[in-house]
């Protein structure tokens, strides 16, 4: 009986350390921000893409740049005021999408809290009916707008042949890193070179209305994060965002409201990512660097439902995206897989088991007792 007793008992080991549940992802792909734009907002994404592109590959960027696109693709208005209001949010939304995609963009990183003044340019355009009826009708042609680096960034005019956003942003790739291996490890990686990132909250003006909010003065950037070790989410975000496409991995910056209370003073606006995966589907995934602690990974390739911290709340439950700037946009949530990436466990034997190989193991010890003390009459 004591031989079956301990078959029994191996049994049960084994059972219990090859029993491990598997997790089935829900994949939901989608596409990025800039194949959100109609066409003549990708015609200002790409344009502004590309002066941006020369400037940064360039020795001598500027600090402002004046931007004027022409818009190609006819599109007819019954008033001047709402084909500019199209116009307007044309550039807003491609702006934005290039704030999301193209961290490297230092004239963006004051979106946040800058306006973009557009101007536009409409031609009047009469046009009849079947009925023979003629109309007038408008129809935007051009826009002009200009964009500024942060002050913190600009070349400082006192100074001569400084040069100091040109080694700002030398500075900055010079802060990338090469991760490879999947999706996965190369996500892991990037987490963990941010992870020493110290988080700040956005500076705030001393002085606001009675009744009104502090009004954000600065906003996080990736060169605040990689270069000085020092940023809000926004920076972090950014950071990540680079980093990865840096490394072939497609991501973008996120923003919205992180939910922590019902009360919405307790809430605040933050930035996280989504990634996408190297599986067939090319699921994606959120990722919270700033919920990342080094050790747990479910803020890394989360799903919908995912759970990131003590509440035990879905991660989209907690992150609430909103991807308006300081400008409303048109741009629309890169959905995420319903569930999480379901992560290697590369934990050691012990690490994995060792409870189980304990509870064996005195298990074992105490049958040994009994059987003794039965042989030996001592029960």
């Amino acid at each position: 009986m004591n031989t079956k007793l301990v078959a029994a008992l191996a049994v049960f080991c084994f059972i219990a350390i090859m029993v491990v549940p598997t997790v089935q992802t829900d994949a939901v792909t989608d596409t990025g921000y800039q194949s959100q734009l109609d066409a003549n907002g990708q015609k200002v994404y790409q344009d502004v893409s590309d002066r941006f592109d020369s400037e940064l590959n360039g020795t001598a960027p500027q600090n402002t740049l004046q931007i004027a696109v022409s818009l190609t693709d006819p599109e007819l208005f019954s008033t001047e005021e709402e084909a500019t209001a199209y116009a307007t949010d044309i550039v807003n939304s491609a702006l934005a999408a290039l704030y999301y995609t193209k961290a490297e963009s230092v004239w963006l990183w004051n979106l946040p809290i800058t306006a973009v003044d557009v101007t536009v340019t409409c031609n009047s355009v009469e046009m009849s009916t079947p009925n023979n009826e003629s109309g007038s009708y408008f129809m935007p042609v051009s826009v002009m707008f200009s964009l500024s680096v942060p002050d913190d960034m600009a070349d400082d005019p006192s100074t001569v042949d400084a040069n100091e956003l040109y080694n700002r942003i030398t500075e900055l790739r010079e802060a990338r890193i090469e991760v490879t291996g999947s999706v996965s490890e190369k996500v892991k990686a990037i987490a963990d070179r941010l992870h020493s990132v110290s988080i700040v909250d956005n500076p705030v003006a001393e002085d606001a209305p009675e009744g009104e909010e502090p009004a954000v003065t600065d906003v996080g950037n990736a060169y605040d994060a990689l270069v000085t070790g020092s940023s809000s989410t926004e920076g972090l975000a950014a950071a990540f965002t680079y980093l990865c496409q840096y490394n072939g991995v497609e991501a973008y910056t996120v923003r919205g409201t992180i939910v922590t209370s019902d009360n919405p003073e307790d809430n605040s606006t933050e930035c996280w990512n989504v990634v996408r995966n190297d599986d067939e589907a090319g699921t994606w995934y959120a990722v919270d660097v700033s919920m990342y602690d080094g050790d747990d990974r479910s803020p890394l390739m989360a799903g919908a439902s995912t759970a990131v911290n003590l509440s035990g709340r879905g991660f989209s439950a907690i992150h609430v995206v909103d991807l308006d700037l300081v400008s409303e946009n048109s741009l629309s949530p890169i959905q995420i897989s319903a569930t999480g990436f379901d992560w290697p466990d590369d934990r050691t034997f012990m690490e994995k088991y060792g409870t189980q190989v304990f509870a064996v193991i005195l298990i074992a010890i105490i049958v040994a007792v009994l059987v003794y003390a039965l042989r030996t009459g001592n029960v």
